[in-house]
């Protein structure tokens, strides 16, 4: 915003918005030794939570899937733009993880209290044309649409769509409180024996077997 822009326009390069996190990553596993995950929990939240709370309009282009980080961005975002069968899911839960970041709140004003049970609690995965014309505009050309669009919003006086920004931001406020204990909620099942399992049958690819501790 203080460099002047006035639209933010995220895309993917590949087939996919986005796979998610590398579980196999030795950066996140040192820091899942070190604090347990804390800091990616806490980063992971900032990130979102300024995103989301841009001054700035931010649009995203979104085709085949969206997964895990990616999807948190897609989520907080202002426009979405999707192909028909373009598809959004958190697998956190399968893997012992509570889903954090501050998305859960996120997901249910995007998508509303019953299909946030089945993203965040069920690990669903689900084409975002399943989820009602607010969640997503369906087209052909997401990429295409998502630039025209940004480009509509740059044209706009920024002060006006600045402060109309502010309000819709404020209506939303409480996400950040609803959330507030994401970091240690996530470090809690991050060090848990179902965590340890989850992740041993996913690399095994065999089912888990949970003990809720």
């Amino acid at each position: 915003a203080a460099e002047g822009a006035r639209a933010i326009l995220l895309t993917a390069s590949g087939d996919d918005f986005s796979h998610g996190v590398d579980l196999v990553d030795p950066e996140l596993a040192g820091r899942l030794r070190s604090d347990g995950g804390r800091s990616v929990a806490e980063a992971g939240q900032r990130l979102v939570d300024n995103w989301a709370e841009s001054p700035i309009p931010i649009v995203v282009a979104l085709q085949g899937r969206a997964i895990g980080a990616g999807a948190c961005l897609a989520v907080a975002a202002d426009f979405r733009f999707a192909t028909p069968d373009a598809t959004i899911a958190f697998p956190e839960v399968a893997r012992g993880m509570h889903l954090s970041w501050g998305i859960v709140p996120r997901i249910v004003t995007a998508f509303g209290l019953q299909w946030a049970r089945w993203l965040a609690v069920g690990g669903e995965t689900i084409e975002l044309s399943a989820l009602g014309g607010a969640a997503a505009r369906v087209v052909a050309a997401p990429q295409e649409d998502a630039r025209r669009w940004a480009l509509h919003l740059a044209s706009l006086p920024p002060l006006a769509v600045r402060h109309i920004r502010a309000v819709l931001t404020d209506a939303v406020a409480d996400a950040r409180g609803a959330a507030s204990a994401d970091p240690e909620r996530f470090v809690l099942t991050a060090q848990s024996a179902d965590f340890a399992e989850a992740m041993a049958a996913w690399f095994e690819k065999r089912p888990g077997v949970f003990k809720g501790e």
